[in-house]
């Protein structure tokens, strides 16, 4: 059989072309697993480049949120990326991209701070801080060589060996410096989705107006790990120069940034990276202490950290220098700062006829200046532990509702417009107004960036004191917090402000709206149910909501999160004249009553009448015989003469006259 298969020519043919086909096959697949798998693997690597980039600069925004805002926040990244499944071509693993931190330096001086308050940390000594720095690095196996994405002081850059570029964020804008310190320790690898927590350990920032020293301009010094790309610092107005040191061999180069001889406003905040930390007291700030003190005072003193923002619960010591202290009585010697940092205490003395001073001090921090106390003899009834609240008063203004509980400390405060409002907070004494002088009633926006009040820190006259607010964002709900002191006992309240938006309702045509034509005032975020319904001989066309269209259906629900101007457009249809007779076959006997239904109005149409009756476009009409032992044919513009039918419907696309011929 072998014989006879290798003496046959046509055999050995049909074997050969079988083995040349495997051999185009496999070679047509080696062509594509070498070259088209790899090119289209490129692009899935490409694609996740995009998404991962963005993931990078939302994650840049929740830094910029928690900074802002004083809030924790959370940004997840896709680290890396898998590839389809393509049958019988092989892929690699998932490509891991990884994630982690790195160390860098932060350096401040010839910084003088224009406020003597805060002058002992901010008195033209060179101010060191650590700071953190975010690299992602992608690892793919197809674009070999892809830059690396970093953050790193309040800026992303994408880390090209040569060239490196700033692609979103920065330290410096106008007059405001905001570097964002980071602190905590990732390495993570992987090509899942990971998930970061920021967390405000010391934040939103305060804002300190520092000027340079006589000698020099003042002068950031930072390390980075693509120094270059700060190059593009020199273009800022208020930038003198940037001088860049590339460190061969190392990852992390020196920047040094001189601004010019202006004024700025520092804004430094702390964030942990899934992890957060108390903070730090690093000085105590005194209030008002260059002027004229008289007894009995009022001392407040701050306790901050490095970054010039309040620390909460640190024990502050009140003390007197330069007299007897057994002369000098300080209320909470030994006392807490609150939420604000703030610590506060009243001072009154006996037979003291000098000057004094009163220090506060925070485990050998030493404030930066004592209180000098005049040698007043005080006559008041100091000793008296006043009780009270704050309670709102003369709110006069239409645009604003205040909501109190038993009339007293404000739950909220609901306002429309665009400006400022004022509010008077009273003291009162068991409900009864307390008419005292130089009690101190502070405020404290929880969000700065939301809102300012104006004072912040107040003495009463009278037991008044006068505020006003001034929403920066109005699409934004914010809350304060009122802080009483008399007599060595607080009183804490916390308003929350809710914006209101106004709706102007109109209609344009005929036909009615819900809520009726009007100005509605609604709180922000509520949702409001428009309706429009047409008048006979209209029909309701689209809602315009501040100069644009909104919507064809005429029921719709809308969320106020600003003004809105709502126009309901209705459009005139065309009319047509129906006539409806009725006619007696002669002899029948007693005609049929017939009525006709139109918009659910009834119409009688007796023996012997002819009514007009005028209806809409495409409006069906109703003909019913009421009385069922008559026979009834139809005669006129309608399509089936004939019929018998006690109900028709007819279509109005023209004038018609119809008559109904009752025969009994």
């Amino acid at each position: 059989m072998i014989k006879d298969f290798l003496e046959d020519g046509k055999g050995q043919s049909e074997v050969i072309g079988f083995i040349l086909v495997l051999a185009i096959l496999a070679t047509s697949l080696s062509v594509v697993q070498a070259n088209m798998v790899p090119n289209w693997n490129q692009e899935v690597e490409f694609e996740h480049l995009m998404d991962v980039t963005d993931d990078m600069k939302s994650l840049l925004s929740s830094i910029e949120k928690a900074s802002s805002h004083g809030e924790k926040t959370t940004s997840d990244i896709k680290l890396g990326t898998d590839y389809p499944n393509r049958m019988i071509f092989a892929n690699p693993p998932p490509s891991q991209g990884e994630i982690k931190t790195y160390d860098l330096t932060f350096n401040v001086s010839n910084a003088v701070a224009k406020s003597s308050d805060v002058a002992c940390l901010w008195d033209g000594s060179e101010i060191s801080y650590d700071t953190k720095g975010l690299v992602y690095t992608p690892n793919y196996y197809y674009l070999d060589g892809t830059s690396p994405l970093l953050i790193e002081h309040s800026s992303m850059i994408r880390g090209f060996d040569q060239n490196p570029e700033i692609i979103k964020g920065s330290m410096l804008s106008g007059s405001e410096f905001r570097p964002t310190f980071m602190d905590g320790d990732l390495n993570s690898r992987d090509y899942t989705l990971e998930s970061l927590s920021i967390y405000p350990d010391s934040a939103p920032p305060n804002s300190v107006m520092i000027e340079s020293s006589d000698e020099d301009n003042i002068t950031v010094e930072f390390t980075s790990r693509a120094p270059s790309a700060w190059k593009v610092m020199e273009d800022k107005e208020r930038v003198s120069s940037v001088t860049v040191e590339e460190v061969d061999n190392e990852d992390i180069g020196k920047v040094e940034v001189e601004l010019t001889d202006d004024t700025f406003y520092f804004k430094l905040s702390s964030l942990g990276i899934d992890d957060t930390k108390d903070r730090e007291p690093e000085y105590i700030m005194t209030y008002d202490h260059d002027r004229e003190h008289t007894l009995p005072a009022n001392i407040r003193v701050e306790v901050r950290d490095k970054y010039n923002n309040p620390v909460p619960n640190a024990e502050v010591s009140f003390n007197a220098e330069g007299v007897d202290e057994e002369k000098v009585n300080i209320r909470n010697q030994e006392t807490e700062t609150d939420e604000r940092g703030i610590a506060s205490t009243i001072v009154t003395a006996e037979n003291v006829d000098e000057d004094f001073v009163i220090n506060a001090t925070l485990e050998g921090v030493q404030d930066c200046k004592g209180y000098t106390l005049n040698n007043i003899t005080d006559v008041r009834d100091v000793d008296r532990a006043y009780q009270y609240k704050v309670h709102w008063t003369d709110v006069e203004d239409e645009e604003i509702n205040v909501t109190q509980e038993d009339g007293f400390g404000p739950e909220k405060i609901e306002y429309y417009g665009n400006n400022s409002f004022d509010l008077t907070a009273s003291l009162f004494e068991d409900n009864e107004k307390f008419s005292v002088d130089f009690a101190n009633i502070d405020f404290a926006v929880n969000n700065s960036d939301l809102a300012t009040i104006e004072p912040l820190e107040n003495t009463t006259t009278d037991g008044d004191a006068n505020v006003t607010i001034t929403p920066d964002d109005r699409d934004q709900q914010f809350s304060f917090k009122v802080y009483a002191l008399s007599g060595g006992t607080k009183d804490v309240i916390e308003v929350t402000v809710i914006p209101r938006y106004l709706t102007m309702l109109e209609p344009e045509g005929g036909g009615e709206v819900e809520p009726e034509v009007g100005n509605h005032s609604y709180r922000g975020g509520d949702t409001v149910e428009l309706k429009a319904d047409p008048d006979p001989g209209w029909e309701f066309g689209e809602w315009i909501i501040n100069g644009e269209h909104y919507s064809n259906e005429s029921e719709i629900d809308i969320v106020m999160d600003k003004d809105k101007e709502v126009t309901a457009v209705f459009e005139e249809l065309e009319m047509y004249d129906l006539t409806v007779s009725v006619e007696t076959v002669p002899g029948a006997g007693a005609p049929a009553e017939v009525t006709a239904l139109w918009n659910e109005e009834s119409y009688v149409i007796a023996q012997g009448e002819t009514y007009t009756i005028t209806v809409v476009e495409n409006t069906e009409v109703d003909l019913e015989q009421t009385n069922r032992d008559a026979q009834l044919v139809w005669a006129g513009d309608y399509p089936d003469n004939e019929s018998e039918e006690t109900e028709i419907t007819l279509t109005m696309d023209e004038d018609k006259e119809i008559t109904a011929e009752s025969i009994n």
